[in-house]
């Protein structure tokens, strides 16, 4: 675990830049100073919430593991038990998992996510994603294909930015 901590903590610091500087270039600081920012499980995910904390922004953790989420809400990050919406399975547990979100950000939804993992996590991303949102990543876990409805998304006005890494063998 330790042995990663470079490459997730580059990875994370490199995800969180981009995330937020593609958000202040469609909405200055000076019109929304503080974001709500989500991550979905894992180690890049919870250092992308730490510098999203470290510049005074909301964040939310949404996985399963009920021991991530009450040691990341000792930093100041709210959990959000993945468990309840069925791992995004059906339409209604989207639709549960979107209220959820709406009702943690005062019906804003959330202005930069991160998803490492995809697969049904990728709708679930872009579901929680607020008007004008960013939604983040740089691996595959789960999946290396999705689908999602552009044209919502282009309502909303989301911007999908995938950064393949890799190392250098």
């Amino acid at each position: 675990e330790i042995a990663a901590l470079p490459l997730r903590a580059t990875t994370a610091y490199h995800l969180w830049r981009r995330g937020v500087e593609i958000y202040r270039v469609k909405v200055p600081r000076r019109q929304q100073a503080v974001l709500n920012v989500m991550s979905f499980g894992g180690g890049v995910g919870e250092l992308f919430l730490m510098l999203a904390r470290s510049e005074g922004h909301r964040a939310f953790f949404c996985s399963r593991n009920a021991e991530r989420r009450v040691a990341l809400e000792k930093f100041g990050v709210q959990g959000v038990d993945q468990s309840a919406f069925n791992a995004f399975a059906s339409r209604d547990d989207m639709r549960a998992f979107s209220k959820q979100i709406k009702k943690l950000t005062g019906g804003e939804g959330m202005q930069v996510v991160c998803d490492m993992l995809r697969g049904p996590v990728f709708a679930a991303g872009l579901a929680a994603a607020s008007r004008m949102g960013v939604n983040v990543s740089a691996g595959w876990q789960l999946a290396q294909q999705v689908t999602y409805n552009s044209t919502l998304q282009s309502v909303k006005q989301v911007t999908i930015d995938h950064v393949p890494l890799a190392t250098l063998e």
